[in-house]
């Protein structure tokens, strides 16, 4: 249930997921559900070490998934603007030479 309501919130604010994973908790109140979760799990037996590494391993896991499904592509192949950088590179000459062999293709 809880990981449910994690991935869910996180998916309805997917800018938020990157802080999430790059950031620790810094305030009392953010640490509540935390300790919620370490209290229910030590009551079903888990020692507190085990606790913290379970949840670890579940805020992670989550974390890491919603991350990978609202994550733009990454890398040179996936950037927008190469191609304005690279027609930008290219000499007035060139740009022409360019523009003609275009517009003879397409004509």
């Amino acid at each position: 249930m809880a990981g449910r309501l994690f991935r869910a919130t996180l998916l309805r604010h997917p800018n938020a997921v990157l802080l999430t994973a790059t950031r620790p908790l810094a305030s009392a109140v953010g640490m509540e559900p935390t300790e919620a979760m370490l209290a229910s799990l030590i009551r079903c037996g888990m020692t507190p070490a085990e606790g913290v590494a379970s949840i670890d391993v579940f805020s992670t896991f989550v974390t890491a998934s919603v991350l990978r499904q609202v994550q733009l592509p990454a890398g040179p192949e996936h950037d927008p603007h190469a191609q304005l950088r690279r027609w930008e590179k290219l000499s007035t000459r060139h740009r022409f030479r360019v523009s003609l062999v275009c517009c003879a293709k397409a004509g």
